[in-house]
């Protein structure tokens, strides 16, 4: 009997300790991890999947066991609109009968198809490649996690997340650089299709390292002006974190991604902000230090920021920059797709094709102008593949997500009591979101794990401010 109340006890002590906020974090902050180990790709034929996938749906279980009704009530939105999606995703692989099947926009072909080989009508999905749309569907298991594992956090506990994605922001960057240094078929490329050569970091492309390192820019401009704002703030701590920022704007250079200097270029005047609102509050409550100090602080960082630049340009001789000033950027591929990805549109709606087809119903309409030695996995433009694949359903979703931001902005900025460090964030991912919007007009990134994350910790911190204004509304 007493070994029995031993052993009641130590699980109760092994549940409480699982639950703790500590315990919940240290949870985040692995999958995180996680994610940025395994997750670089956005190709549906990455090994690592395998093991990224299973863990995420673990993780989202654990989370699952941890939240309460409450908790999910304060945060709904985003999670609601993640469930919405896989839905649609869902709703996509569910067999329909011939009848209805074949009144679909498009099915035509595949109907003469069958009467000419005299094959019998089956059910089928909606999706013309449903083992694309349920990988699709899988993926959807890392937003998922990140947002359920976002919601079980404490406040205090979410202030970390920036932060650390930052940190693992600049891992990527070092080890961007040490690419660059080494082999261009080296051990640090850790993808098997990959951009050899280039600086791509944890990623399998050297746009999504870019477009990520831009974001990383936001963050870490942000956290300057949280650390700015305090009443003690550590000069080091800004300096170090304005030099961090210095090194990155060259490390987007040298990744030869002509995406990732635009987005970067769009990202700085966010962080410029950031700078002028941590400076001008700091020089109110010391503006004789400020004064004395500021002339050898710009001197240092206008030294090490000319340095970075001078070696960024040696060691890749600036190929973003040539990339983008290459006439031949705008006689590319992605010109001539567009008429065509918009006929692709119209054809398929109003249901879409389904999530992951893009690749297989493409070829019906590749023209001997677009026919290259690579073959398009991807349309290199998410707004009109999403609404390709997932038609007017997909429209809805996208709609129901601009219009919850645009409320939650407004309301910020609209109530007197909210402070200025909730306008910020506010600002930060909004930036963070509209450079990932902006970029998948040209590229994918969205479907790369990593990117996915933080995409859903944007939207989950906007959504965790709904919180924070009811509370300061009550504190007065």
């Amino acid at each position: 009997m007493p070994r029995n109340k031993t052993h009641v006890k130590t699980a109760e002590e092994l549940v409480s300790a699982l639950s703790s906020d500590r315990a919940r974090l240290f949870a985040f902050l692995t999958f995180i991890l996680c994610v940025f180990a395994l997750g670089g790709g956005s190709r549906d034929d990455i090994q690592s999947l395998i093991i990224l996938r299973p863990l995420a749906i673990l993780f989202c279980a654990y989370a699952v066991i941890q939240c309460n009704r409450r908790i999910l009530a304060l945060h709904k939105m985003p999670l609601l609109l993640i469930l919405a999606l896989m839905i649609l995703m869902a709703v996509q692989l569910v067999p329909l009968p011939p009848a209805i099947w074949t009144q679909l926009p498009q099915r035509e072909i595949y109907l003469e198809i069958a009467l000419l080989m005299e094959m019998e009508q089956h059910w089928r999905p909606l999706s013309l490649a449903p083992t694309k749309t349920l990988n699709s569907l899988f993926s959807m298991s890392i937003p998922l996690a990140t947002c359920l594992l976002f919601i079980i956090q404490t406040p205090e506990s979410r202030t970390r997340i920036m932060p650390f994605i930052a940190v693992l922001g600049l891992v990527s960057g070092g080890i961007a650089l040490l690419q660059l240094l080494g082999s261009p078929n080296g051990p640090l490329y850790f993808y098997d299709i990959t951009n050899n050569g280039a600086a791509v970091g944890l990623f399998s492309n050297r746009n999504h390292q870019a477009i990520f390192l831009a974001s990383v820019i936001i963050m870490l401009a942000w956290h300057f002006s949280v650390i700015g704002a305090g009443r003690h703030p550590s000069t080091l701590s800004l300096l170090a974190i304005t030099l961090a920022v210095l090194a990155i704007i060259p490390l987007i250079l040298v990744t030869g991604s002509r995406a990732g200097i635009l987005v970067m270029l769009v990202a700085i005047f966010p962080c410029a902000y950031f700078y002028y609102a941590a400076v001008r509050r700091k020089n109110r409550r010391s503006a004789d230090k400020i004064s004395k100090n500021r002339k050898l602080i710009i001197m240092g960082l206008a030294v090490a920021f000319l340095s970075v630049i001078a070696l960024a340009f040696v060691l890749a001789r600036a190929e973003a920059l040539d990339r983008l000033l290459n006439t031949r950027f705008f006689e590319g591929i992605r010109a001539n797709l567009l008429p065509v990805l918009w006929q692709m549109a119209k054809d398929y709606f109003p249901f879409g094709s389904g999530f992951g087809s893009f690749q297989h119903i493409f070829t019906r309409y590749e023209s001997l102008e677009l026919l290259r030695p690579n073959y398009l996995n991807q349309a290199h433009n998410d707004w009109l593949q999403f609404l390709i694949e997932g038609g007017v359903a997909a429209v809805f979703v996208a709609i129901a997500l601009l219009i919850w931001i645009s409320a939650k902005t407004i309301d910020v900025f609209r109530n007197t009591r909210a402070y200025s460090g909730q306008r910020r964030l506010v600002i930060a991912n909004l930036s963070i979101l509209g450079v990932m919007a902006l970029a998948s007009a040209g590229d994918y990134p969205l479907r790369v794990p990593i990117i996915m994350m933080v995409s859903t910790v944007s939207l989950c911190l906007l959504g965790s401010l709904e919180r924070v204004e009811r509370r300061s509304v009550k504190t007065g």
